[in-house]
């Protein structure tokens, strides 16, 4: 083999590479819609109270959280006992943004709110989320129930 022929190469998987890794978003980026970094169906683990953790066993209940987009726009839906509980319109990009604490504060149907925090692995890629309850006004003083997510089916990614 030439040294040209190793060099195109050496180019080539270098150029692959880049792609590959700029393709995979590890920092959500809120100008995106939510559904194409955490499009897909999360498992409920468990709700955080300031006074009590409670399981799914718990509460008597298994619950579904889907994030989903179509053409039309993006969703949020909750399946509880595997029967449609709620569902309701994300805004299309989040009202505040914080970076440091990973947070993501959206407006859900009509005049409600939801703060979503992502949860990274040890790779630094989204591996579960909690969020607050759906609140009709928002206020970090409301915000002390979480519900924490594990991914459990990806949504297909729209690029």
């Amino acid at each position: 083999m030439k040294n040209s022929q190793i060099v195109n190469r050496f180019n080539t998987l270098g150029l692959l590479a880049f792609l590959l890794v700029s393709g995979c978003k590890k920092e959500p980026d809120p100008s995106l819609p939510l559904a194409s970094y955490l499009g897909g169906r999360y498992e409920l683990e468990k709700i955080t109270t300031p006074s009590r953790t409670i399981t799914p066993k718990i509460a008597g209940y298994h619950e579904d959280m889907t994030l989903s987009s179509d053409s039309k726009g993006q969703y949020i839906t909750y399946y509880r006992n595997d029967t449609l509980s709620y569902q309701a319109d994300i805004s299309g990009t989040p009202i505040e943004s914080d970076q440091k604490v990973k947070s993501l504060l959206y407006k859900v149907g009509a005049s409600s709110y939801l703060k979503i925090y992502l949860l990274f692995n040890a790779s630094n890629v989204v591996e579960s989320i909690s969020t607050s309850s759906i609140m009709t006004t928002y206020s970090a003083q409301a915000d002390t129930v979480r519900s924490y997510y594990t991914l459990t089916h990806l949504e297909a990614r729209k690029r």
